[in-house]
């Protein structure tokens, strides 16, 4: 997932390709780390956003685009849900 965060992920297009359900993938991660797989995704996306900000010559647009978030707005309200603070903030932190 870390290799494709960039791109849109969906439960089943991850499950067809570790050759599981839906539901058993989802059930697995549940058990195996206690998020959804959704949330998987977001953390995932997330920490690669968070390395990518440390790059001031990045604009945060690009990042949210190279991290699979459709817009900077959307970007900014999912960094802020799971960091507390905007992609401005954490840069310059």
């Amino acid at each position: 997932m870390e290799t494709h965060c960039g791109e849109p992920l969906t439960v089943e297009q991850v499950a067809k390709e570790v050759y599981l359900s839906p539901s058993r993938l989802s059930h697995i991660i549940k058990s195996e780390l206690g998020i959804t797989l959704g949330d998987y995704i977001s953390k995932v996306r997330v920490e690669k956003a968070k390395a990518l900000l440390k790059d001031i010559e990045l604009p945060i647009s690009q990042i949210a685009l190279e991290t699979g978030y459709p817009d900077q707005s959307y970007f900014t309200k999912i960094l802020k849900k799971l960091e507390k603070c905007t992609p401005e903030a954490f840069r310059k932190a």
